[in-house]
């Protein structure tokens, strides 16, 4: 069934031969001789088959190469084992997230096709996010694999398995490097047992690669599932000097339901669901002895999440702010949904939320504090974590309104005290609908950048000035796709200071949607 939107998500073609736009306007010289590389779902269909969910579109990268007068566009698919066995058998082989494997694989031998697998393929399908280890590039998905990608040729390199170098099924697509010289990222174990690792990943020095500081990366520690059968999947995870923040959520991975799609080869979806009467559990672990703060942190009410906006310490609390969806809702909008232009109620969108952890139950004299007492002391806010008899109950304070997501902060504020981050909203819905946004979490104020209707903006890349010590100065760089067939799309560049214009190029090749990316400049040590 055609849908209004259809041409918003075509299959597309490879650009070969790079597109050179003009640029007009002017950009700062920190932005020249840089490049911007963001994966994405770009294959959708086959002769007689079409995905069924957006995330189940084949990875495309697209490249944006930055200077002074222009800026040069080209594409090229991701070619990972997921992609190659599609192409061959012309329908997907391995399951992705909501499309079950179609065919046997044609890549095989004809024995091998008959030879059972206690625990089958998975798809390498690295279409959500991009990461830098040290100067090498990686793409990824919420899976245990991540492929490394040549910045220059856009080829598609060696393939890393995190169940073989951590133990994890899935870890999340967002590790974060951190003052203390390590990178570190979380994943979830559902086969090997059910527990969330911390990773401590060293950052490359003299030479090293990211192959190199793998080999010497370490648990921090391990987390046991709060659940009986079932784990939480983590997309993202929060960081302070001193705490590596997990939240466990009402989405969970059931374990008989993943042995169940391992022999009828269903889609991941069909192994997860979401538990509305489970509450969220907030860990919060030591970076330096590895050890879980005893207290048992529960929020009041259950909510569906993939992305911490920060997080930071103020005394002997920590203030975690992060995008929270009140069911899961979103998850099971249908490729078709989207093309029929439906991206769900807006009562179901994310909202910017603080919640804050006291890490300890005693006032400042040191008295022990009673049950039902708001445990919060020095941060300014109308949340509240109020001692109950077995743990510590949270309530939120709302800092925006809902619609809004892949929120973004300054590097050099990530895990420290920051007054703005900035955000996307989805299309067609809600008060932010095709918007890049500014908020200042203090004031609750919002500034917004927003076109004309049918041009819609993709993720919010920011940039900072490297001049300036406010977290808010600097550019923002976002991606155009219009909704209009014929019209030309583009990348946008904005003054995150007022949130105006100051340069766009607009390309006759198609921009397609994406979901992550990540800035290159020109002194790679740099990367956003």
């Amino acid at each position: 069934m055609a849908g209004q939107y259809d041409f918003l998500y075509p299959t597309l073609e490879e650009i070969h031969e790079p597109e050179v736009a003009p640029l007009t306007g002017v950009l700062p010289p920190w932005i020249h001789n840089a490049s911007l590389i963001r994966t994405g779902p770009g294959r959708f269909d086959f002769d007689d088959f079409t995905v069924n969910h957006f995330l189940d579109g084949y990875a495309m990268l697209t490249r944006f190469q930055i200077s002074k007068d222009s800026v040069k566009y080209d594409r090229k698919f991701l070619e990972t084992d997921a992609y190659k066995k599609a192409i061959a058998a012309n329908k997907p082989v391995l399951s992705e997230w909501g499309t079950k494997g179609q065919k046997s694989d044609p890549t095989k031998s004809l024995l091998s096709r008959f030879i059972p697998s206690l625990i089958p393929e998975i798809s390498d399908n690295c279409n959500v996010s991009m990461f830098s280890i040290g100067h090498d590039i990686f793409a990824a998905a919420d899976t245990c694999f991540f492929r490394h990608i040549d910045p220059n040729t856009l080829q598609c390199g060696e393939k890393y398995d995190t169940s073989r170098l951590f133990g994890l099924n899935l870890w999340s697509c967002h590790p974060m490097p951190d003052d203390d010289g390590f990178i570190y990222n979380i994943g979830t174990s559902f086969i090997t047992g059910l527990k969330y690792n911390v990773v401590k990943i060293p950052i490359p020095k003299n030479g090293q690669t990211a192959k190199d500081v793998l080999k010497k990366a370490k648990i921090l520690t391990t987390v046991p599932s709060s659940h009986t059968f079932c784990s939480s999947p983590c997309h993202s995870f929060g960081k302070t000097p001193n705490y590596i923040l997990l939240i466990e959520q009402p989405l969970v991975i059931v374990t008989q339901k993943v042995l169940a799609a391992f022999l009828h080869k269903s889609c991941n979806r069909d192994f997860m669901e979401y538990r509305p009467e489970i509450r969220n559990r907030f860990f919060v672990i030591d970076k330096h002895t590895g050890k879980v703060v005893k207290t048992d942190y529960v929020s009041s009410d259950p909510f569906f999440f993939l992305h911490f906006i920060n997080c930071y310490e103020e005394d002997n609390e920590i203030v975690v702010d992060l995008c929270a969806f009140p069911n899961a809702n979103c998850i099971d909008l249908s490729l078709q949904d989207f093309k029929n232009g439906f991206e769900g109620n807006i009562e179901d969108l994310a909202e910017g939320r603080r919640y804050v952890i006291p890490l300890g139950c005693q006032d400042k004299n040191g008295n022990e504090l009673v049950e039902g007492t708001n445990l919060i002391q020095k941060v300014r806010t109308t949340a509240t974590a109020v001692k109950e008899k077995k743990c510590v109950t949270l309530t939120y304070e709302p800092i925006t309104k809902q619609g809004i997501e892949v929120p973004t902060v300054h590097k050099d504020f990530c895990g420290k005290k920051y007054s703005h981050f900035f955000g996307g909203g989805p299309r067609n819905i809600g008060p932010f609908k095709s918007a890049i946004c500014k908020f200042n979490v203090e004031t609750k104020r919002s500034m917004i950048f927003r076109l004309k209707e049918g041009e819609f903006l993709g993720e919010p890349i920011f940039v900072p000035s490297p001049e300036s010590t406010d977290d808010d100065d600097g550019i923002l760089i976002t991606c155009m796709t219009r909704a209009i067939p014929g019209e030309k799309c583009g990348i946008i560049f904005i003054n995150s200071k007022t949130m105006t214009e100051v340069a766009r190029a607009e390309f006759i090749n198609f921009v397609p949607l994406a979901i992550h990316g990540i800035f290159i400049p020109s002194e790679p040590n740099h990367v956003s």
